[in-house]
Order: C-alpha cells, then structure tokens, then sequence
C-alpha cells in the first residue's frame, strides 16, 4: 500500500510502510488533491477544497498517520 500511495501522491519523499501489517486490504480512499500550481488570480478555483488533505483522509479513514522520519532504503543508478 505504501508503494501505491507513494506513485499516485507526491508528498516530497516516499512513502515507507512501518505498520507491521500483513496481508491484502480493499479500501476507498477519499481526499483531495492539492494542486500542482496556485490558481491564477481572479480565477473560479475554490479556495476552499471539497474534501480532507491527502494526509487527513489516511489518519481518519484508514487510521494511519504519516509521520516524516528518515529511513534507509535502496536506491538503483543508471549510468549510461
């Protein structure tokens, strides 16, 4: 799950699986995406979001919490 939510939601580092959990899980996720860019000003863009933060909907929908930490973890280089 960790791998998943690291390719799909870009919170600056990867996301690393410290729960201890094993086995498959079926879950919905619901949250809103935090743009990219700001909204040029002037424009309609809402500023308010519709739903929870990325971050939120894990701690109260999943009952999980990111906490940033460092961790070692494997890296490939291509060297061309």
């Amino acid at each position: 799950m960790a791998d998943m939510l690291s390719q799909r939601v870009d919170l600056g580092r990867p996301i690393v699986d410290a729960t201890g959990l094993a086995g498959a899980f079926d879950f919905l996720l619901e949250f809103t995406p935090e743009p990219k860019v700001p909204a040029p000003p002037g424009s309609n863009a809402s500023a308010e979001p519709d739903g929870p933060s990325f971050q939120q909907a894990v701690q109260d929908q999943l009952g999980l919490k990111l906490q940033p930490r460092k961790s070692s973890m494997e890296v490939i280089c291509w060297i061309t």
